[in-house]
């Protein structure tokens, strides 16, 4: 399942268009989203990666 969101927004300067598209990783530790906006004098596309922070263990414990 894919969610990703189009929007518009408009002001003096024109119009852009942002895209993000939000990817998981097969083992679902890391999200990956990227930003793509395309505007009347700019195109541009960022990416932001999340990965999961793994548990720390206590002595005595086994981390699940």
């Amino acid at each position: 399942v894919r969610l990703d969101t189009k929007s518009t927004e408009k002001s003096g300067f024109g119009s852009m268009e942002i895209v993000e598209e939000p990817s998981l990783s097969d083992d679902g530790n890391t999200l990956t989203v990227s930003v793509t906006y395309k505007g009347s004098a700019s195109h541009w596309t960022e990416q932001a990666i999340y990965r999961r922070a793994k548990a720390a263990s206590s002595p005595g414990t086994t981390a699940q």
